[in-house]
Protein backbone atom coordinates (compact mmCIF):
# COMPACT_ATOMS: atom_id res chain seq x y z
CA UNK A 1 0.00 0.00 0.00
CA UNK A 2 2.86 2.77 0.33
CA UNK A 3 3.55 2.04 -2.96
CA UNK A 4 -0.27 3.14 -4.02
CA UNK A 5 0.27 6.09 -1.71
CA UNK A 6 3.41 7.33 -3.75
CA UNK A 7 1.99 6.57 -6.90
CA UNK A 8 -1.31 9.22 -5.58
CA UNK A 9 1.09 11.56 -4.16
CA UNK A 10 3.19 11.84 -7.36
CA UNK A 11 0.14 12.55 -9.43
CA UNK A 12 -1.07 15.20 -7.22
CA UNK A 13 0.30 18.93 -6.77
CA UNK A 14 0.05 19.39 -2.41
CA UNK A 15 -1.61 23.30 -2.02
CA UNK A 16 -1.20 25.27 0.53
CA UNK A 17 -4.27 26.13 2.61
CA UNK A 18 -2.38 29.10 4.41
CA UNK A 19 -3.67 32.03 2.08
CA UNK A 20 -6.85 30.19 1.16
CA UNK A 21 -7.36 30.30 5.28
CA UNK A 22 -6.18 33.15 5.50
CA UNK A 23 -8.89 34.60 2.69
CA UNK A 24 -11.60 32.91 3.97
CA UNK A 25 -11.26 34.52 7.21
CA UNK A 26 -11.05 38.12 5.33
CA UNK A 27 -14.03 37.83 3.78
CA UNK A 28 -15.48 36.55 6.77
CA UNK A 29 -14.46 39.49 9.56
CA UNK A 30 -14.34 42.49 7.05
CA UNK A 31 -18.29 42.32 7.24
CA UNK A 32 -18.39 42.34 10.63
CA UNK A 33 -15.87 45.64 10.94
CA UNK A 34 -18.03 47.77 9.15
CA UNK A 35 -21.35 46.79 11.15
CA UNK A 36 -18.95 47.82 14.15
CA UNK A 37 -17.60 50.63 12.21
CA UNK A 38 -21.51 51.62 11.91
CA UNK A 39 -22.53 51.61 14.87
CA UNK A 40 -19.24 53.38 16.13
CA UNK A 41 -19.85 56.39 13.93
CA UNK A 42 -23.89 56.91 14.55
CA UNK A 43 -22.80 56.79 18.46
CA UNK A 44 -20.21 59.76 17.72
CA UNK A 45 -22.86 61.41 15.62
CA UNK A 46 -25.60 60.75 18.46
CA UNK A 47 -23.42 62.16 21.20
CA UNK A 48 -22.02 65.05 19.15
CA UNK A 49 -26.22 66.03 18.70
CA UNK A 50 -26.84 65.56 22.81
CA UNK A 51 -23.96 67.78 23.14
CA UNK A 52 -25.06 70.36 20.35
CA UNK A 53 -28.55 70.64 22.11
CA UNK A 54 -27.22 70.52 25.37
CA UNK A 55 -25.14 73.73 24.94
CA UNK A 56 -28.51 75.29 22.97
CA UNK A 57 -30.41 74.56 26.45
CA UNK A 58 -27.52 76.01 28.58
CA UNK A 59 -27.74 78.97 26.47
CA UNK A 60 -31.73 79.54 26.84
CA UNK A 61 -31.45 78.68 30.19
CA UNK A 62 -29.06 81.80 30.60
CA UNK A 63 -31.02 83.95 28.97
CA UNK A 64 -34.03 83.08 30.93
CA UNK A 65 -32.46 83.68 33.72
CA UNK A 66 -30.68 87.33 32.31
CA UNK A 67 -34.07 88.01 31.75
CA UNK A 68 -35.63 86.64 34.98
CA UNK A 69 -33.21 89.24 37.02
CA UNK A 70 -34.21 92.47 34.52
CA UNK A 71 -37.93 91.67 35.35
CA UNK A 72 -37.10 91.13 39.62
CA UNK A 73 -35.36 94.89 38.97
CA UNK A 74 -38.13 96.01 37.28
CA UNK A 75 -40.44 94.90 40.04
CA UNK A 76 -38.27 96.24 43.03
CA UNK A 77 -37.91 99.91 41.11
CA UNK A 78 -41.85 99.50 40.51
CA UNK A 79 -42.36 99.47 44.32
CA UNK A 80 -40.35 102.06 45.23
CA UNK A 81 -41.45 105.46 45.65
CA UNK A 82 -39.67 106.35 42.84
CA UNK A 83 -41.07 104.24 40.67
CA UNK A 84 -44.69 104.50 41.86
CA UNK A 85 -43.85 108.32 41.12
CA UNK A 86 -42.59 107.76 37.64
CA UNK A 87 -45.59 105.34 36.89
CA UNK A 88 -48.55 108.27 38.43
CA UNK A 89 -46.61 110.51 36.18
CA UNK A 90 -46.12 109.03 33.17
CA UNK A 91 -49.09 106.63 32.70
CA UNK A 92 -51.67 108.90 35.14
CA UNK A 93 -50.66 112.08 34.29
CA UNK A 94 -50.41 113.41 37.57
CA UNK A 95 -48.32 116.42 38.69
CA UNK A 96 -46.84 117.32 41.92
CA UNK A 97 -47.89 120.72 43.85
CA UNK A 98 -46.74 123.65 41.71
CA UNK A 99 -45.66 122.05 38.75
CA UNK A 100 -47.26 123.56 35.95
CA UNK A 101 -48.75 120.72 33.30
CA UNK A 102 -47.65 121.16 30.10
CA UNK A 103 -49.06 119.23 26.38
CA UNK A 104 -46.51 118.42 23.60
CA UNK A 105 -48.13 119.12 20.29
CA UNK A 106 -46.20 117.19 17.09
CA UNK A 107 -45.90 118.80 13.37
CA UNK A 108 -47.51 116.89 10.87
CA UNK A 109 -44.28 116.21 9.47
CA UNK A 110 -42.87 114.06 12.39
CA UNK A 111 -43.44 110.76 12.07
CA UNK A 112 -41.83 109.81 16.02
CA UNK A 113 -44.69 108.19 17.66
CA UNK A 114 -45.02 109.79 21.66
CA UNK A 115 -45.66 105.59 22.91
CA UNK A 116 -42.55 105.22 21.15
CA UNK A 117 -40.51 107.62 22.49
CA UNK A 118 -41.84 106.83 26.22
CA UNK A 119 -40.88 103.38 25.86
CA UNK A 120 -37.41 103.94 24.80
CA UNK A 121 -37.30 106.29 27.75
CA UNK A 122 -38.54 103.45 29.59
CA UNK A 123 -36.26 100.81 28.40
CA UNK A 124 -33.03 103.60 28.75
CA UNK A 125 -33.91 103.89 32.06
CA UNK A 126 -33.86 100.33 33.44
CA UNK A 127 -30.48 100.09 31.21
CA UNK A 128 -28.87 102.57 32.87
CA UNK A 129 -30.22 101.65 36.52
CA UNK A 130 -28.36 97.29 34.97
CA UNK A 131 -25.63 99.41 34.48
Amino acid sequence: MPENEKKKREGTQDIDLGPLLFLLIACLLIPVAVKFHDAYVKKQRVTAEKVGEERRHKKEMEHDSNKLKLMKEEVIVSRSFKGVEREARNKLGLIKPGEVPFVVTRDKGESENIKDKKNKKDRNQVKSKKE
